[in-house]
């Protein structure tokens, strides 16, 4: 939260600081859920979803980076022009991963695909092999 201070500068105020002030002034404050949004929103289909730090590896040996949904009272950022700043790969362990699909576990929880330019470059290899096997 922003406000004037006495040299008609903008000043940060605290989030405890600003709730307390509203709550004295006779506001009702909700729990919000609040995800730092720079530069970790992901984007699938029409949902959008907070990367978090935890990254884990599927039995079929591919890593999946942990999501949280976010929800009609999630606030998300936005760049100069007023679009939605969302990511569509992430470094991981000095490699560069493209994000695929939403998938759920039999916990609930949800992940996005990691999906690094090897195994991009196996699947091409893999169907010029095909290629040639036809002929």
């Amino acid at each position: 939260m922003k406000y004037l201070n006495e040299e008609s500068q903008f000043t940060r105020v605290s989030t405890d600081h600003a709730n307390a002030l509203m709550e004295a002034m006779g506001y009702e404050i909700e729990e919000v859920q609040v995800y730092d949004t720079h530069n970790n929103v992901y984007r699938s289909g029409e949902e959008l979803f907070n990367l978090t730090e935890e990254i884990v590896e599927g039995d079929d040996d591919i890593l999946y980076v942990r999501l949280n949904r976010f929800d009609e009272t999630s606030i998300v950022q936005v760049d100069e022009s007023g679009r939605e700043t969302v990511i569509e790969s992430i470094n991981y362990d000095d490699e560069d991963f493209n994000l695929t699909g939403v998938f759920e576990d039999e916990d609930g929880l949800l992940y996005a695909r990691m999906l690094s330019e090897d195994f991009y470059n196996e699947a091409d290899d893999e169907d010029d092999d095909d290629d040639e096997e036809e002929e």
